[in-house]
């Protein structure tokens, strides 16, 4: 249940008490004062504090039976209330998505007062562990996984569409317009699309660690982190990644 805190651009961290036992994935902030974190048997908790207090949205004792007011999924669905998280984005302040455990999806288009399961309804995926989402604004998104799963949504999750990009484990996605992503994962692989994920083309990479995490800030720049603390960044695109 581990959370570190920064106010000086990570020069220094202060721990937080999360108040979890459990082990914690993915977090995402609103602002400076609002955020969520997720984790391991259904763990989603929220700060209006900056992270001074943790507060419980889930509630592990629920084990999927819908109890849960703010956390709602389809009847057919609902036993993934219980199932955990690895990655949480916020694309807005107000639309947000978590993804976890045999193909678990959870949005949110109120900042969090409320959260909805979504379904892929592919077998590909539905039943995959999903590890990264990431999504460009309040419609196009992308969520990666287990067995080289990626899917793809242009309407906010609504419908999703399976896209195929190569065999290895992905854990990681970032985008910089609704044409142009890049997906990370195991054997220090990355693959790009510039027409919104139709192709995906395989960059070369000077590792074959596990790649856990991507972030660009443009269409040029970006970085890669990953397994013994490997990190990568490119200039150009990811035609050429350097250690």
């Amino acid at each position: 249940g581990s959370v570190l805190h920064t106010a000086d651009g990570g020069k220094t961290w202060t721990p937080q008490d999360s108040g979890k036992v459990f082990e914690l994935f993915g977090v995402s902030f609103v602002d400076a004062n609002k955020g969520y974190i997720v984790g391991s048997n259904g763990t989603l908790i929220e700060t209006d504090s900056g992270g001074k207090t943790w507060n419980t949205v889930s509630d592990p004792s629920d084990e999927g039976s819908g109890r849960v007011k703010r956390i709602q999924f389809d009847p057919s669905i609902v036993w993934k209330g219980a199932l955990g998280f690895y990655d949480l984005h916020f694309s807005t302040p107000q639309h947000g998505w978590g993804i976890g455990e045999v193909g678990k999806i959870l949005h949110t288009s109120d900042a969090g007062a409320t959260w909805i399961g979504q379904d892929p309804e592919d077998m590909r995926v539905s039943f995959n562990n999903l590890y990264g989402v990431y999504f460009y604004d309040d419609k196009v998104g992308w969520v990666v996984g287990a067995g080289g799963a990626v899917i793809n949504t242009v309407d906010g999750g609504q419908t999703w569409a399976v896209q195929q990009a190569g065999p290895d484990e992905l854990k990681a996605a970032c985008a910089v317009s609704p044409q142009t992503a890049w997906i990370a994962g195991d054997q220090g692989s990355i693959y790009k699309t510039i027409d919104g994920g139709n192709t995906w083309n395989q960059q070369v990479t000077p590792t074959d660690k596990r790649l856990n995490g991507i972030c660009f800030i443009n269409e040029k720049e970006g970085w890669v982190v990953g397994d013994n603390g490997i990190i990568l960044n490119t200039t150009d695109g990811g035609v050429t990644w350097l250690a």
